[in-house]
């Protein structure tokens, strides 16, 4: 990089500068932008009709800017999912979820509707699904809990923050992540079985 630095500029983007090892981020310039705003985010989505020949539909464009968490590219996909799948949009028009969104959801509840060895196994194979298809393992466990934390009483949300936050370090310091996802389900199972227990008593 100091050889050639003269004659090769290098722009690196992250979402954190975490996994960035030391001797990158000592020879490199970190510059923190700002996510986009909500109007600004409205303001793309808008040009965006505008190129595709679709009619503006402000209330659309809102929705979509506040459900995609300040993340532009969310919620281009989004925009454009919403087109794929309805010919006429409203104001009201449904967002589907992102299809790995959608299958996460779906894990969450078959993991609170059984807590047995046989859905650890059918939860892992949804698991290892959503690996292959690239979804980074830290987004799977956070969206997970969060999912979970949805459906689950008051008293157990601390502690599935806790231990989601553990196995998250683990993931990140570990190599076999599909381990790490697996004991979160399973740590899961039994903080919910022994709240059921402790309920019945």
């Amino acid at each position: 990089m100091e050889k050639y630095s003269p004659n090769l500029r290098l722009i690196l983007l992250a979402n954190s500068t975490a996994n960035i090892i030391a001797p990158i981020r000592s020879r490199t310039l970190l510059v923190r932008v700002a996510a986009p705003t909500h109007q600004e985010i409205c303001d793309v989505l808008a040009v965006s009709a505008k190129k595709e020949g679709w009619p503006l539909v402000q209330g659309l464009h809102q929705r979509i800017a506040e459900e995609s968490g300040r993340n532009l590219r969310r919620a281009l996909l989004m925009y454009e999912a919403v087109h794929a799948q309805n010919e006429k949009v409203t104001d009201s028009t449904p967002i589907p979820p992102a299809d790995w969104e959608a299958l996460i959801g779906q894990i969450a509840k078959e993991i609170l509707e059984e807590h047995t060895p046989a859905r650890i196994l059918q939860v892992r194979s949804k698991l290892y699904d959503l690996l292959t298809h690239c979804i980074p393992p830290t987004t799977i466990l956070k969206t997970l809990a969060f999912k979970l934390i949805a459906l689950i009483d008051d008293g157990l949300k601390g502690e599935v923050i806790q231990w989601a936050a553990f196995y998250e370090h683990r993931i990140k310091t570990g190599t076999k992540v599909i381990f790490h996802l697996e004991a979160f389900v399973a740590k899961f199972m039994r903080i919910v079985e022994m709240y059921l227990m402790e309920m019945d008593m």
